[in-house]
């Protein structure tokens, strides 16, 4: 939900404004008279007869003889330095959590060690993004989402520092726009009035003039140039985070190739392997014979462990279109006994249907880790359909385990106009072509039952049963419409839609009623 908050920008913008309009006031009071005429009994008051600075020894004394208008810009000067400090304690506290990451040699780190090392940096932009490359691998099994996992975190912070950047060239524009003001107030002192015969008069105001104008360009240097230096660093950062995020993303292809590379080789033993028969264990002691003094001893082969399938988290009966399961599937390779087994590759197939695996593809291929367990997740078709599909040991293709899913409509999200609009026609006559809308969800998918109340807003006109507002329910097309007759005077005809339980847009038609 998004909340109706004014951005920082917004609020200095605002502040600015009004200090601006109070400071303009101000001096309206003190040195402007209010008459043209009493400009010659009524010396305009000057800056050095005010502050009774008639040299300027400082930068202090400088901003004293520029008024109230300096005294702003100097409250610009302090909210932009306010604003660069807070980012650059932003930058220097993100690098110090990440030096930890920075010494880690992903070539040498196994997978099952890295959360724990990288989670010293999770502070740290750098680390965020680490932590969040290996997840994606341990979740998905693939490399092939990662890169732009990268470029969207760069993109995300990219947006925040652009955010800051746009702050302080506000800060930096107002600074100049209130030296231009200074400048447009010290001349209005100087010739208001008529009289051109005081010299003191007209050095004074073109003093403040010149005063302003100089503390504007002074106060928008130091900001540009602190957003310039900034800036610099944060690249610097960007350059360091892309740096090693490429050096994991190395290192996970890297491993995702040798799980590749093991699993063909097991698929290709499995193949070429002679089929043996299947020994179970028996139930009853065996009674072993002693061998004959001249025979060796006979070895009973060894019973052969038999690996079963056993779902943990089954799928739901129905996802919305684009959405990823709640939980990822999970299911655990056990031995007869209920003895987890490692190592077991496990088939994941969508047998019908569009949607795909975590990794993209329809079929893939995972090992069972230490606690037998194997996860994948699913993500739905962007189209309503039903999907199939089936889990199945490679070792055993007998132990297989097949299930569907309905894929369905999300919520409403979006409304637009299906025809109706634009109509011409004569007073109180039926528009021929009736007002019709459609309702889809996220992934333009159109959504059935959403209530859509119509409701004349200009016009006078009606719809059935001469009323001025109705309700309709979308069909399974989603869809909505409504017959519409023009009201008794010539002019424009408003009806407005608006959908019930839904964050969607009003949406208006408009006809025309000639007379």
């Amino acid at each position: 939900m998004k909340k109706n908050m004014r951005s920082p920008k917004s609020l200095a913008g605002l502040v600015l404004l009004v200090l601006a309009a109070t400071t303009i006031l101000l001096a309206q009071q003190s040195a402007v008279p209010r008459t043209v005429s009493q400009s010659g009994n009524q010396p305009i008051t000057n800056p050095a007869s005010a502050t009774g600075i008639t040299d300027v020894q400082s930068f202090w004394a400088m901003i004293q003889l520029g008024g109230n208008i300096g005294y702003l810009t100097i409250v610009v000067l302090g909210l932009g330095l306010f604003f660069a400090l807070v980012r650059m304690f932003e930058l220097v506290n993100d690098a110090r959590h990440m030096r930890h990451a920075l010494k880690l040699q992903f070539a040498a780190l196994p997978l099952e060690d890295m959360p724990k090392q990288i989670h010293t940096a999770g502070n740290s932009w750098l680390g965020q993004l680490l932590i969040s490359m290996v997840n994606l691998y341990r979740i998905s099994g693939s490399t092939q989402s990662i890169q732009q996992e990268i470029s969207s975190f760069l993109q995300y912070i990219t947006d925040q520092f652009d955010s800051f950047r746009g702050r302080m060239a506000f800060l930096s524009d107002s600074a100049g726009a209130l030296g231009l003001l200074g400048t447009v107030w010290g001349m209005f002192l100087t010739f208001f009035g008529g009289n051109l015969g005081d010299s003191e008069k007209i050095l004074n105001g073109m003093g403040v003039a010149l005063v302003t104008t100089l503390i504007g360009l002074v106060v928008s240097l130091i900001l540009n140039f602190s957003t310039t230096e900034l800036f610099s660093m944060f690249n610097r950062r960007l350059d360091i985070i892309t740096q090693k995020s490429d050096e994991l993303r190395l290192r996970l292809l890297e491993l995702e190739r040798t799980r590749k590379d093991f699993l063909g080789e097991a698929l290709r033993r499995v193949e070429h392997e002679p089929t043996r028969p299947k020994v179970l264990p028996s139930a009853s002691p065996t009674v072993r014979k002693e061998p004959e003094p001249h025979l060796q001893p006979v070895k009973e082969p060894a019973p052969i462990i038999l690996p079963r399938l056993r779902v943990l988290a089954k799928m739901p009966e129905k996802i919305q279109a684009g959405a990823h399961l709640p939980a990822p599937l999970k299911v655990q390779v056990v031995s007869q006994d209920g003895a987890p087994l490692h190592r077991q590759p496990v088939a994941f197939v969508i047998t019908k249907g569009k949607s795909t695996f975590g990794d993209g593809e329809r079929q893939t291929t995972m090992l069972a880790k230490e606690n037998g367990e194997v996860s994948c997740d699913f993500i739905a078709s962007l189209t309503p359909e039903i999907c199939e599909m089936r889990l199945a040991l490679v070792n055993e293709p007998n132990q297989q385990w097949q299930t569907r899913i309905e894929i369905v409509p999300g919520p409403p999200s979006r409304g637009r106009i299906e025809g109706g609009n634009d109509q011409a026609g004569k007073v109180g006559q039926t528009l021929s072509d009736p007002l019709s809308v459609k309702v889809m969800d996220r992934c333009n998918n159109p959504v059935a039952g959403v209530r859509v109340n119509f409701r004349v807003a200009l016009g006078r006109g009606s719809f059935e049963k001469q009323a001025t507002e109705i309700t309709k329910t979308t069909n399974a097309n989603g869809i909505a419409e409504v017959q519409y007759t023009l009201g008794p005077a010539g002019g424009f005809n408003s009806v407005i839609a608006e959908f019930d339980g839904a964050e969607i847009q009003p949406l208006e038609f408009r006809a025309l009623a000639r007379g």
